[in-house]
C-alpha cells in the first residue's frame, strides 16, 4: 500500500518486509494472482496450491510470525511498529474469513503472553469496503467512509486514567478521523494521560484532531474535523428521478468539469460522455459549524444556507463504460460547484496506460 506510485526512496523502517514480499510474488506463473484470486473467491481451485499461500503457508502467517519476533526480539524496549496486510480484503469480501483463527491465534497469544500488558494495540483499516456490488449502494457509501478502528489500552492505564476508557466508549457514537489517531500516538508517545481529562468547550473553535482519549463533543460536524464534504457522513439521501431535468443538468455539468480536467492532459485522453444516469440524490445535511465565524447569531448556529442545495449524481460515461460518482452544491441563480472531487467508483485497469497524474488517471480514458 505505501509503496503504491511514489512509495520511499530509502527504507523507512529498521525492519521492512516489502523485499520479502516482492520475492513471494514471483512464485507461481506471473500476473496471475489477480485471476486466481477472482476464481478462488468463486470456489474454483485450479493450482495445487492457494494465491494465497506460498507453497502450504498462507501469506498473511508470514506477516504474523515476522510481527512476533518483532514483539519477542525487543522484549520490554520501546518500539512502534505499523503492519499492513490487505490482499485478504481489497479485492473481495469473503476471502477475510480464511484469516479468522490465524488471527484469533495471534491476538490470543498477545494476550495469554502477557504482551498486551504495557503495549496499546490498534487494529484498523484505510476504508471500508470498495466492492462495487456494495460501494454503490446508499449504504455501501457510508460504509466505505468509515473503516474499522479498534484500540486495547494496558489494563493498569486504564485503572490509573478511569477517564480514558470513558471517552473510548463514548467516543465509538461520535464523529472520528485519523487526525484524532495522530493525536492519541502522540499521547501515547509522550505518555501524557492527563490532558485528556480536559473537556473541550464545544462553543470555541475545535482542533482539528481530538485524542480518542479525551471526549470528543458530541456536535462535532465535518466541517469541525477537516473532513471534505464528499466524505461526510453526517448526510441523508432522499432518492430523485434520474431523467429529471436536474439530474440531466448536473450530470452534464460533472461530464464537462471532467473533460476540463482531462483537457490539461493534451490530447491523450477521450473526450467522455454521458451514456447513463445510474442515480441521483437530494442530499440533506446536517446542521455545520462554521469554524471561521465567531461572532454570535443564529446563522452561525445552524451553519447553512437554506438556499443552497446540494445533489449526488452517479452516472456512466463512454469511451470505457466508467462509473462516476460526485457531490454537487447548486444555488438559486442555477450554477454548480463540484464538492470534494468526482470519484471512480468502478476499475479502470489499464484505460488510462498513457498519463501518471494521479488525480487524472482514474479519470481518463487513452485515446
Amino acid at each position: 500500500t505505501f509503496s503504491y506510485w511514489k512509495g520511499f526512496k530509502e527504507q523507512p523502517s529498521m525492519h521492512y518486509m516489502r523485499p520479502f514480499y516482492l520475492a513471494l510474488d514471483k512464485f507461481g506463473l506471473p500476473n496471475t494472482r489477480r485471476a486466481l484470486l477472482a476464481l478462488e473467491n468463486s470456489n474454483i481451485n485450479i493450482g495445487s496450491t492457494s494465491a494465497l499461500c506460498v507453497k502450504n503457508t498462507p501469506k498473511h502467517k508470514f506477516y504474523m510470525n515476522y510481527y512476533k519476533q518483532f514483539i519477542e526480539f525487543y522484549g520490554r524496549k520501546r518500539k512502534f511498529s505499523l503492519g499492513w496486510l490487505n490482499e485478504l480484503t481489497h479485492e473481495y469480501d469473503n476471502l477475510v474469513q480464511l484469516a479468522d483463527r490465524d488471527f484469533m491465534l495471534f491476538f490470543k497469544w498477545m494476550k495469554d503472553s502477557g504482551k498486551l500488558d504495557n503495549s496499546v494495540l490498534i487494529v484498523m483499516s484505510d476504508h471500508g469496503i470498495m466492492q462495487r456490488s456494495v460501494k454503490n449502494t446508499l449504504g455501501g457509501r457510508t460504509e466505505n467512509r468509515m473503516p474499522l478502528f479498534a484500540i486495547v489500552v494496558p489494563p493498569h492505564i486504564k485503572a490509573k486514567y478511569p477517564h480514558i476508557p470513558q471517552n473510548l466508549r463514548k467516543n465509538t457514537k461520535r464523529l472520528t478521523t485519523v487526525y484524532d489517531a495522530h493525536e492519541t500516538l502522540v499521547d501515547i508517545l509522550e505518555s501524557d494521560f492527563l490532558r485528556s481529562q480536559t473537556v473541550l468547550n464545544e462553543n470555541e473553535k475545535l482542533p482539528r484532531g481530538i485524542s480518542f482519549f479525551r471526549e470528543i463533543p458530541e456536535k462535532r460536524s465535518c466541517d469541525d474535523a477537516a473532513i471534505p464534504g464528499d466524505y461526510c457522513v453526517c448526510n441523508s439521501y432522499d432518492q430523485m428521478d434520474v431523467g429529471s431535468t436536474e439530474s440531466k443538468d448536473v450530470a452534464q455539468f460533472l461530464v464537462s468539469y471532467i473533460n476540463q480536467v482531462l483537457s490539461k492532459q493534451g490530447d491523450k485522453c477521450a473526450k467522455l460522455h454521458i451514456s447513463a444516469i445510474k442515480d441521483f440524490f437530494f442530499v440533506k445535511s446536517n446542521l455545520q459549524r462554521h469554524r471561521e465565524r465567531e461572532e454570535f447569531s443564529l446563522r452561525n448556529i445552524f451553519g447553512f444556507d437554506p438556499e443552497v442545495k446540494k445533489f449526488l449524481s452517479v452516472f456512466e460515461t463512454v469511451p470505457g463504460h466508467a462509473l462516476f460518482e460526485a457531490t454537487v452544491s447548486t444555488n438559486e441563480k442555477g450554477s454548480y460547484d463540484v464538492i470534494g472531487r468526482v470519484n471512480r467508483v468502478n476499475r479502470y485497469g489499464n484505460q488510462s496506460w498513457c498519463i501518471e497524474d494521479k488525480f487524472a488517471k482514474p479519470l481518463c480514458y487513452c485515446s
